[in-house]
């Protein structure tokens, strides 16, 4: 696992979410987000960083 120099993000690798017709994905906390592209993986992480956990 890596996690950003603020703490803020990290990033586990994993070997399947089950959506391969939907890849690339992720997930953050419980939300899975499918068709990440580059674009849009920006704006995720946008909308993201305003929420406190």
């Amino acid at each position: 696992m890596s996690v950003s120099a603020d703490g803020n993000y990290s990033i586990e690798f994993v070997e399947c979410l089950a959506s391969c017709g939907t890849a690339p994905v992720c997930m953050i906390g419980e939300e899975l987000h499918e068709n990440v592209q580059p674009d849009l993986a920006v704006e995720i992480l946008k909308q993201t960083s305003n929420i406190k956990h």
